[in-house]
Order: C-alpha cells, then structure tokens, then sequence
C-alpha cells in the first residue's frame, strides 16, 4: 500500500500544532511528534527538519495578518491591545509559537533565519506594547500579557478599548453577531462535495486545524470517498441533499460545469459553503448562486485563495498604508508554467472550452480577483488579446506518435509526459492524483498508455488559449495589464505596483519597496510556505483560507472572508467581458455587464 506523502505531512502538522500549544515549542522533540502520529523519529525528520520547519510551516498562514497588525497605526496603547487579543483569539492554536522565543534553547541562531524572523515577531509585539521611553510598570504589564497570551490559550480573551493595557481578561463577551467570541474553538462538521484534487485538500487542510471533521463526503468515484473514511460516502450529492443538514457547512469542488445546482441547493437547505473557484461556467448561473447565498444568510466563501496569503496580506497592508502613494498603475504575470499548462489545459481536464469552460476563467479568474483586491476599485472597462499559439497539430513534430511512450522524439520533447509523471511514481498527490488512484509505477504506466495524460501535446482536442493579455481601466483611472501565459517555468506570480510616491516589485516571496522621498529601498520577505502552484497549496493561500472559513462559520462572523458573493461575482464578471473583448477586438464596458 502507497503512504500519501501529503497525508502524512498534514498527521505531522496537526500532532505538532496540538502539543506545540499544550507543551511549548522547547518541550517538544520530534520524538514526541513522532509517537503522537505513530511513525519513527526519522520519519518526521524527512519531512520537517529542523524541527524549526514545523514551526515556520504552521505560522506561515498566519504571518500576513501579523504583519498587517503589526504595521497598523493605532490611536493608543490600548487600542493595539485590543487587535493583539482579537488576534490571539482567532490564532488560539498557534499563538504561543509567537509568544515563545523559539531561539533561546540555540546560542548559534543566525540573523534572518526562521527561528530569528519569529523571534522578531514577539519582540516587535513587545516594543508596541511598552512604547517609547517606557516606564518600569509598563515594561512589566506589557511582559503579563504578554504571558497571558502565550499561557492562556485555551481561555476566551476579549478587551474592551476603553480599559489600560492590562484590562484583559477571561470573561467570555458576546460579539456583534450574538455569539461568544470564544466559539471560534469549536469543532465544525463539513461534507465535501466533490473529492477531486481541490476537495480532498480543502477537506484535508480542515482536518489538519484540529478545529474540522468531514462527516460526509459525496463523489461518483469510490477511490475518492474513501479519501474520508470516516465520512458518511454517497455517490451523488443529490443524496445527500435530500437528507435533512448533515453538517454545519459544505466544500463544493465539483467539475466546473457543476458548481451551480450544488451550490444554489445547499444554501437553500442551510449549509454555509465553500465553493471551489470559478463560481460557474456562465453569467446567469453565477447570478443564481449570489442570490440563494444573499437569501439563505449563510456564511458563502469563493475559494479565492490568493487574497489569503501571507504574501497578499502583506502587500495590501502597505498600499492600504499609503506606502507608495495612490496606485497609478500596475503590471502583473501568471506564469502558468509548461507542464502545468499541458498538464491541466492541454490533456486535462480544462483542456476544451464546450467541456469546461474558457482559459481566463477557469484558472486566472484568481488573479482578476486579486487585482480588485489589492487596488481596492472595481473594473470599468476591458480589452483583451490572446490565442492557441503553440499547442497545435501543425506544430508536431516530424516523427511524433499519439502517445509519448511510443514516441521517438519524446526524449527531446519539453511536454513528455513520461517526463512530467514518471517520477512522481508512488506519489499520493497532484498532479499524478489526477492520472490515477493507483500511483504504483506500473500504474502510471498503465495511465499513460490508455489515458488522457499520456497524449502528445499536439494531438490532443485542446482549444483554450495558451497566452492571453488583458488590459484594464479601474474606477479612478488607475490601469493594471495582466499576462496569462504557458510558456515559464510554475513560479509564484509576479506584479509591480506603480503608486505616486513609489512603486512595490514583487515575486510572490519578497515585495520590494522604493521609497520616492528618501530614494531608498526596503525588502519584506513573506516566505510563503509552499510554491504558487495548487501542489504547493499556493503559496499559503489554501490553508489560510480554510482557516478564515472556519473561523467564520463557528463564530458567524464574516469578517475573515476576504470577498462578498458581490465582490467574487464581479471578478467573474471581469473574466467575461475580457474574453468578450478577446473574440471581438472591441473593448468592453463593465457598466453593460452589471
């Protein structure tokens, strides 16, 4: 039996999440890690070693609000005690690996490295609290909370704004939406609807918090229901929808197609939803989910999941603190990358138009999101251009077979896909999870001999676009141009932000800042647990945002959903009016799509 790679990383992550709060980062070997999932010492040492990994790899979703809260400017000393215990409330699981000083048990901790980042974390938290100049009785009350805070994690911290810095306490207070701000703790029932590579993960990374349990899970194909085992399976999620609610809310990651009857049926019924990104393939459809999301009430998230990384927080922390200015312009890349271009948009699944729906939509409806966000304004106008450039028949080769493994230019082929999947035999994860349920070599073989994923790249029935630009005029008159483009490696997006007193260049890792004033140039490294690609949990993204989803559902609070179903719409939006203006060279207007 194959061990999912995956599957035993997310055991590590949640066993050392729990008795890293319970015990502390310095009272916890991998050892005992090790013994809490059931596997040998050198086994978590393959995956997390040093231990300070683990601790990086957990606090990773988190650092961008960190950095938001640490960067904020506040009217007070109480006031940014306020935020501090609001985030130590919603973070309770990690919040004393920010409290503890990860380095104090290593003499020889080299600046920049994990341990010190985190370090400077706490110490940051600490020279907010105590200010400048500080008195003795500061010092002190400001190192308490600081205590409370690390020792206290299993209490309900509220603080009220009007109270000193040390007027916290463990009182449980109703919060604006009739619930205890404690309640955030507990436990969230979920069915998964679709367990395909997004479900499974969405599902997974829930799990993994400690604070989720998929109690039902609804897909046509046994090998994916029995990702949950202990999930009720039904092969249709129509079953499961006949039933009364099941559990408190659901993940929909169907096929593309096949997000809007589930999605507009479970809001109806009560669920709180999740639903995968795109929304649907057409307008009306989307329209349709907006609407039974806005009449149920229910807490209904789009997995925009660019908007949650550590990266993106960061980023709209400083524009939203005027860093550079008001945002003029804006250039940004999706480098799709090759493989993952033959992989998804040439043999896979989105490969066809009439099947799936368009390239825009399907995989940069991410990035039109994000640009909103990040800018702040909606679109005004659209112009677009782009086409199938190079996966074509014309193009194939002299000598090419259908398939690679019959191919004799395949050794010299950059989109072999003998290349591309072999060597990801016995691999529980994507991309090779989507080839196969059994990821053994011979069974890839076998998936490449009789499958999709074994075609040649010119012999396929693909018709989506491998590059496309799309140019757009946002309220204000602020202007951004987007790239989609196949032909780079998978890397982390890229942008440059162009504001009037200076401009962000920024990698996806690193956001680089130059100052118009001093003519100086600072670095803020984000260092995204993972790569940008949906294998890497995009860059942190996925995580987070199954964090903020839960979080909104145990406390009925929406605030950590980033985006409204308004908001998710009109990226959506976005996406048709670019592919309009693609078809047609004219440019569009967003006003006649509303």
């Amino acid at each position: 039996m194959t061990t999912s790679s995956d599957d035993t990383r997310t055991r590590i992550l949640a066993a050392a999440r729990e008795l890293f709060a319970e015990r502390g980062y310095a009272a916890t070997s991998l050892s005992d890690i090790a013994a809490a999932v059931g596997l040998t010492k050198t086994a978590v040492a393959y995956h997390f070693h040093p231990k300070d990994r683990l601790a990086l790899e957990l606090l990773s979703p988190v650092a961008g609000d960190m950095l938001a809260l640490l960067d904020a400017p506040y009217a007070s000393r109480a006031e940014f005690v306020e935020a501090l215990v609001e985030f130590a409330a919603r973070y309770r699981s990690v919040i004393r690996l920010f409290m503890e000083d990860l380095a104090a048990d290593d003499a020889t901790t080299a600046p920049g490295s994990e341990r010190d980042q985190i370090r400077t974390f706490r110490d940051t938290i600490y020279a907010k609290l105590v200010g400048d100049d500080p008195a003795p009785e500061i010092r002190l009350k400001s190192w308490a909370l600081l205590g409370a805070l690390q020792w206290g994690r299993s209490r309900r911290w509220t603080c009220r704004r009007s109270r000193s810095v040390t007027s916290c306490w463990s009182s449980p207070e109703p919060s604006e939406a009739g619930t205890w701000k404690g309640e955030a703790t507990r436990m969230v029932t979920l069915a998964v609807v679709g367990a395909g590579s997004r479900g499974t993960s969405y599902g997974r990374h829930a799990t993994a918090t400690g604070r989720a349990r998929v109690v039902a899970v609804a897909d046509p194909l046994d090998g994916r229901r029995g990702r949950f085992p202990d999930a009720v399976p039904y092969a249709d999620w129509r079953e499961l929808a006949a039933l009364p609610r099941q559990a408190d809310a659901v993940v929909i990651a169907t096929q593309d197609r096949d997000h809007a009857e589930p999605a507009v049926r479970f809001a109806e019924l009560g669920y709180d939803v999740l639903l995968e990104k795109p929304m649907a393939v057409s307008e009306d459809d989307c329209r349709a989910i907006v609407a039974a999301a806005e009449r149920s009430g229910a807490v209904f998230a789009v997995c925009h999941v660019l908007r949650y990384t550590p990266y993106t927080r960061a980023l709209k922390a400083l524009l939203d603190a005027g860093r550079i200015g008001e945002i003029v312009s804006v250039q940004h890349l999706e480098p799709v990358g090759w493989w993952h271009q033959a992989h998804s948009y040439v043999r896979g699944n989105w490969r066809r138009a009439d099947e799936s729906t368009f390239m825009l939509l399907a995989k940069s409806c991410h990035d039109l999101d994000w640009l909103v966000h990040v800018t702040g304004r909606q679109v005004r106008r659209v112009s677009s251009f782009g086409g199938l450039h190079h996966f074509r028949p014309e193009n194939r080769p002299a000598g090419a077979a259908d398939r690679c493994l019959d191919c004799s230019v395949e050794p010299g082929c950059p989109y072999s896909a003998t290349r591309l999947y072999l060597p990801l035999a016995g691999e529980h994860a994507w991309p090779l999870s989507v080839l196969t349920d059994d990821v053994s070599e011979a069974g890839v073989l076998e998936a490449l001999r009789t499958g999709p994923y074994g075609r040649c790249v010119y012999a396929c029935d693909n018709d989506v676009v491998d590059h496309q630009v799309v140019n757009l005029e946002f309220e204000g008159g602020t202007t951004a141009s987007f790239t989609m483009t196949a032909f780079t490696p998978a890397l982390h997006r890229q942008t440059r932000i162009f504001g009037t007193r200076g401009s962000i260049d920024g990698d996806g890792d690193r956001l680089t800042v130059h100052d118009f004033v001093t003519g100086r140039s600072s670095v803020v490294d984000t260092r995204p647990s993972g790569d940008g690609t949906a294998r890497g949990g995009h860059g942190g993204g996925d995580g987070a945002l199954v964090e903020a989803f839960l979080t909104a559902v145990a406390t009925r609070d929406r605030a950590p959903i980033l985006s409204s179903p308004a908001e998710s719409l009109h990226s959506h939006l976005i996406a048709w009016a670019a592919e309009r203006s693609r078809l047609t060279g004219e440019t569009v207007s967003l006003e006649a799509a509303k």
